[in-house]
């Protein structure tokens, strides 16, 4: 004979009443009491092989696809990255004479470039979209060096950061999340502000702009770097709309987030390390030259070399 979990005789609606009790007893539990956040670190890793074996099917008709291309379209594929290569080369051929005076300004400044993060990547488990809430999954936990606040994006811009870690995988925040909020500054002119979430993976609203800034549509947002949450000046979203009309003090200013929120499957983590999270740490103008470091250099011109004072001083004036 089937048992029940209720005593025969009750009816429907004395279930369902136990039932929101126990639903409401374990929220509360959850909320407030401080072990249940190890107890949900074990279910997280408990079920972390379900959500593998839930991401195989898809993973494997993938990586099914991509074996079985034509031999023109990879031909192809390989020909423009070639050609894109080479042209790339050539650009960072001209970078040397920049960097040598990118170090020699911030000598003068007293001041020494910030250390690049190491770059984790990772893959997309699981997304939760709705006008709430957005938030993924990602196959990179505590054993690969993810810390709550680990900031994440793909090749074209930032994304989010990391708000759960568990030893397997974690949680993240997108930028178009309603409760998240991202220190930019315009790139043209230093302008900074906050980019906050709509619920929306195409638009984000900018705060604390006064109906005289000097923003316009097409302007580049970049990460300011304020708060030490995001590396600085890595991109962010473009000027869309731009209303400076009324009697409002500030302008209402959207944006477009660069990055493919609801389309990027891999994302790149930017875990910190200890040269990063050491503000004196010294780069001396011959590592800075050194090929083998070059990126990094290239980053650090973009965000000295490339603001004039008069920019930078009317950003600071704005705020």
């Amino acid at each position: 004979m089937k048992k029940s979990l209720f005593l025969p005789g009750q009816g429907e609606a004395t279930r369902f009443a136990a039932l929101m009790l126990i639903s409401f007893i374990l929220m509360f539990m959850d909320l407030r009491l401080p072990f249940m956040a190890t107890v949900r670190g074990y279910l997280a890793t408990a079920i972390y092989p379900l959500q593998k074996a839930v991401d195989f099917p898809g993973r494997l008709i993938s990586d099914t696809s991509s074996r079985y291309q034509s031999r023109t379209r990879l031909q192809t594929e390989n020909q423009n990255l070639y050609t894109e290569n080479q042209q790339l080369r050539r650009q960072l051929l001209k970078y040397e004479a920049l960097v040598a005076e990118n170090s020699r300004l911030l000598q003068l400044l007293q001041s020494a470039p910030q250390a690049d993060r190491e770059i984790v990547v990772g893959r997309l488990l699981g997304i939760d979209m709705t006008p709430y809430q957005q938030k993924v999954t990602i196959d990179r936990g505590s054993r690969n060096g993810i810390k709550v606040g680990t900031p994440f994006g793909d090749g074209n811009g930032m994304m989010g950061q990391i708000t759960r870690v568990y030893y397997y995988h974690s949680e993240g925040l997108l930028l178009s999340d309603p409760t998240h909020a991202t220190p930019v500054r315009v790139l043209r002119n230093g302008i900074r502000s906050v980019a906050i979430g709509t619920g929306y993976t195409d638009k984000l609203n900018l705060l604390y702009l006064p109906a005289n800034s000097d923003v316009v549509v097409g302007d580049m947002l970049v990460t300011s770097g304020l708060g030490q949450r995001f590396p600085a000046d890595y991109p962010v979203a473009k000027v869309t709309d731009v209303d400076q009309s009324g009697e409002e003090i500030f302008a209402t200013v959207n944006a477009v987030p660069l990055a493919n929120l609801d389309k990027s499957t891999e994302v790149l983590l930017f875990v910190e390390t200890e040269s990063s999270r050491n503000p004196d740490t010294e780069i001396t103008p011959a590592e800075i030259i050194d090929p083998e470091i070059t990126t990094t250099a290239t980053s650090t011109v973009t965000s000295t070399v490339d603001v004039d004072p008069a920019a930078a001083q009317t950003g600071g004036t704005e705020q």
